[in-house]
């Protein structure tokens, strides 16, 4: 990211990722896997797997393994900077084990905390569970409503 060495916007590395998807034919093979779990809504990882080509396995694991770099390359610059004596990893990504393994053995200044993955909730999950009270109440915003980061939840 241009300007903020911190920022942990991966925008840039999304939008590869589509470009790479948009130049690629995958109808066939999403098209098979959504079949798949028509009949299989569970499928095992052997199976995901056997559906699953090996350049688009790789697209995968390389979007993974990229993102894991940058979080751990900008939590440690953040954690520097900050003279912080602990890293909390909290939300969705937390559930990811490939976080958590590299984040264990990074040899980190400092010890990092993971919750359980059962606690390891997406924003979308907390954001519905903030909103749910307001629905019961049927207390609804109008659709001129703008994005605010600070809007109050309650």
């Amino acid at each position: 990211m241009k300007g903020n060495a911190l920022d942990f916007s991966f925008s840039g590395l999304k939008t590869a990722v589509l470009r790479w998807v948009e130049s690629h034919p995958m109808e066939a093979e999403i098209a098979r896997r959504k079949a798949y779990t028509q009949t299989n809504p569970r499928p095992s990882t052997a199976e995901w797997l056997e559906l699953t080509p090996q350049p688009t396995r790789d697209l995968i694991a390389s979007f993974q393994r990229t993102v894991i770099e940058e979080l751990l390359t900008r939590s440690e610059a953040a954690a520097e900077q900050m003279a912080a004596r602990s890293w909390v990893v909290s939300g969705g990504v937390a559930c990811n084990a490939g976080l958590r393994d590299a984040a264990r053995s990074a040899r980190l200044p400092y010890p990092v905390f993971f919750p359980t993955p059962a606690l390891s909730t997406d924003n979308a999950a907390m954001i519905a569970a903030a909103a749910f009270p307001k629905f019961h109440r049927r207390d609804f915003s109008s659709f001129s409503l703008k994005a605010q980061a600070g809007l109050t939840l309650a």
